[in-house]
């Protein structure tokens, strides 16, 4: 019979037996199933436990198999969250709110999310921004600047991305691209909802635009 001896949090050492067999059947069911899951993905430590724990393999022996795919460079905590943060702020342009909430889904470490997330410069968010809030412009018509900016904002807002930068670029992005907020009267109603000037490009008026009208953008 294998023995092992785990601490039991008590000060305590219990020793716990195995039958004959049964703790080399566990480590097969471990190596497979482990092997199996980063076959198709990279995993973190965590969901590897959890995997191991929902095969109902021994608590000794997923310890043992998860230090096993360390040591050999299978899974690596740090080393995934730098490849997450890498891939989701190329392709999904996500900010750091949305990263970490997604690390975070992954069951990465802490320390390796606060380290990934700290690769992250403030020139590649600025760069990112602007072209997140370029190519949702392009994609707008007419709409008066107040409804442009709290549309513009709230699309960041669900990449992850908030607070002065984003402002930032969006203020820049409606300036850049010269549009205007509509007059009030003196009643405090808006007029002029019949003057169009959309954006197409930026910095161009549309063809129905009326000269000296506010210019407005709306999505399509």
């Amino acid at each position: 019979m294998a023995e092992a001896e785990p601490d039991t949090g008590q000060g305590a050492i219990a020793p716990v037996v195995f039958l004959p067999g049964v703790r080399e059947a566990d480590e097969r069911r471990a190596e497979n199933a482990s092997l199996h899951a980063l076959g198709r993905r990279a995993q973190s430590r965590a969901e590897v436990v959890e995997l191991l724990r929902r095969r109902e393999i021994d608590p000794i022996v997923i310890e043992a198999e998860v230090a096993r795919l360390e040591r050999v460079g299978l899974v690596d905590d740090g080393a995934l969250a730098l490849t997450l943060v890498e891939r989701l702020a190329d392709r999904k342009k996500l900010g750091a709110g949305a990263l970490r909430a997604e690390l975070q889904r992954r069951k990465l470490d802490a320390a390796a999310i606060e380290a990934a997330l700290a690769t992250r410069e403030g020139d590649d968010d600025r760069d990112l921004l602007a072209g997140l809030v370029d190519d949702r412009l392009r994609r707008m018509g007419e709409l008066d600047r107040d409804t442009a900016e709290r549309r513009l904002l709230g699309y960041l807002a669900r990449k992850g991305h908030g607070g002065g930068a984003a402002r930032e670029a969006v203020r820049a992005a409606l300036d850049e691209a010269g549009v205007e907020r509509l007059p009030r009267t003196g009643f405090g109603l808006r007029r002029g909802l019949g003057q169009r000037g959309g954006v197409g490009q930026r910095g161009g008026r549309g063809p129905g635009a009326r000269a000296g009208g506010p210019r407005r953008v709306e999505f399509e």
